[in-house]
């Protein structure tokens, strides 16, 4: 793979369009690119979060996204905007080039004030779509590489004037000054506006005071140091920001529930967590990894609660091939026991066990069998058995909820990657969905396999009442989808005709543990039964 670093390499690059799409409705957007993605936000305003990086945009602006990203827009109102795809090669060598956003000398970041002429250009290219002129990739070409000229050439830095972007700025502040000594005074002189209305605005934008959200950057910092090193209370209490350790200890038991001290003698036994199912299984037992594999889209309920107790993030995407990087991480991380399946390689489990001791569980065991390994292995037996009561109790209220709309009804859980569908893509499907909540299944049940490949006559064949539908969230297998949405075939099963196809998320449902699995069964009620309940509203 090239990078581009200097101007002399843009003489050989060759840009290729990929698609354009207008997209005029209120939705949600969580993908992994393997393109450059350039938006054009011609009205609406939301959130815009990038590789954990959280941003503002409004209407008229623009988001770059390189390849390899894993973004997710999320709208505060109706929107209409312009997603171009493209790729960038070598030329002559189609070499396949991925500049970095520091490589790219027009933009220092993803989110891009307004400028006119990028988005007429983007509008031109939208409206070459529908031309049926012969040979008009030549002029859509043209169209992207003068987006792309414009996009080099672009390099006034513009301080943000929309009060949003201001406050946003503001907050990134305290992120990097949070141990100095912050007022609100201060801050809002920053941004231009009055302390109270400056105070309302970053309440109503992010759902916190701006008090509360230092408060928890300093609680955050002081978890890490308390587990990190063997510094004082005092000295943590200095390194954050607070006068005294009492009020450091006041403030972490206000939001954590018990003391530093505590919390660094309830965390002494550092436990790492080597993929998805140990985490949720350790989860349950009330047990915080000191190092997890933990990601924005692919664990994304995990990233949200824990990100900041979790030390070390482990490699979540394409961890089977860069699986070295967490063996890097894991010996910085020191951890005192590593929990880890079976189904890894000889290679991997002779340098993982080279960092610390190291528990291994079968893959292949039921799920339930999986979780009381763990919990005998780590002396938490009761805990297990009183989780385990909780969750039984859970999947027999959520099977009487489910009777009124599932009864009688036949369903597949399916999986959507690239062209390619896959049945029972988890266990959870086969150990949760068919056999603890009882609900059937169009196939027979001694046809059951996990993740297994299936053709789209099949799917025809059984004639689901219902489908529970995940798809992959690339490139290839979006176009894919939107080819297969709109063919005879797929709206002639029973499912579709009927408005049965309901939509899952990765997580939690191809992670098969104690944990996901209650956020399985609670994402299954609220579907079916608010799906059912609005049909019958209208």
């Amino acid at each position: 793979m090239a990078t581009i670093t200097n101007h002399n390499i843009w003489k050989n690059i060759y840009l290729d369009l990929s698609s354009i799409n207008r997209i005029q409705k209120q939705r949600k957007e969580n993908k992994i690119t393997s393109y450059f993605e350039l938006i054009y936000i011609h009205a609406g305003r939301g959130t815009f979060t990038i590789n954990k990086e959280e941003k503002h945009f409004a209407s008229h602006q623009l988001l770059l996204i390189p390849p390899g990203s894993t973004y997710k827009l999320t709208f505060a109102c109706d929107v209409d905007y312009y997603l171009v795809s493209f790729q960038v090669f070598l030329k002559d060598k189609k070499e396949e080039a991925q500049p970095t956003l520091t490589g790219l000398a027009c933009i220092q970041q993803q989110v891009i004030p307004f400028h006119q002429v990028i988005a007429g250009l983007i509008e031109d290219l939208y409206r070459l779509k529908g031309e049926g002129i012969p040979y008009i990739h030549f002029l859509q070409r043209a169209k992207l590489n003068e987006i792309f000229f414009h996009l080099l050439s672009y390099k006034k830095h513009v301080t943000p004037n929309d009060t949003l972007l201001a406050i946003e700025e503001t907050k990134r502040y305290m992120d990097t000054h949070f141990n100095e000594k912050l007022k609100i005074e201060t801050l809002a002189q920053q941004a231009e506006l009055s302390p109270k209305y400056y105070s309302e605005m970053f309440k109503k934008q992010y759902g916190i005071t701006v008090s509360d959200y230092i408060t928890k950057l300093r609680v955050n910092k002081a978890k890490h140091l308390l587990l990190l090193t063997k510094d004082s209370i005092r000295l943590i209490a200095s390194s954050v920001g607070y006068a005294d350790e009492f009020y450091l200890s006041r403030k972490f038991k206000q939001a954590v529930g018990i003391s530093p001290s505590a919390y660094r003698e309830k965390r002494n036994r550092k436990i790492a967590s080597y993929d998805f199912a140990t985490t949720g299984h350790l989860l349950a037992l009330q047990i915080l990894p000191y190092a997890a594999p933990i990601h924005p889209k692919w664990t994304l309920d995990y990233y949200e609660q824990f990100k900041d107790d979790i030390i070390f993030h482990l490699e979540s995407y394409r961890k089977h091939t860069e699986w070295r990087k967490n063996i890097a991480k894991l010996q910085e991380a020191k951890p005192h026991l590593i929990i880890a399946k079976q189904d890894i390689t000889a290679e991997e489990k002779a340098e993982l066990e080279k960092v610390a001791s190291v528990f291994y569980y079968s893959e292949k065991d039921n799920w339930k069998d999986q979780f009381f390994q763990i919990a005998d292995y780590l002396d938490c037996i009761k805990e297990a058995k009183e989780w385990m009561e909780h969750y039984e109790s859970h999947a027999k209220r959520a099977t009487a909820q489910l009777v009124p709309y599932l009864n009688g009804k036949k369903g597949l859980v399916i999986s959507l990657f690239k062209d390619n569908f896959y049945l029972n893509r988890s266990r959870t499907a086969i150990e949760v969905i068919f056999e603890e909540l009882q609900i059937a299944s169009s196939q027979a049940r001694n046809q059951w396999k996990h993740n297994e490949g299936t053709q789209l006559d099949k799917i025809i064949k059984w004639q689901p009442d219902f489908i529970l539908l995940n798809i992959r969230q690339d490139e290839e297998t979006l176009r894919f989808w939107q080819k297969l949405r709109r063919s005879p075939e797929w709206n002639n099963i029973e499912a579709v005709k009927r408005q049965q196809v309901y939509f899952i998320q990765s997580d939690p449902w191809n992670e098969c543990s104690a944990s996901s699995h209650i956020r399985v069964i609670d994402n299954l009620v609220e579907m079916i039964t608010e799906k059912v309940q609005g049909k019958e509203r209208k």
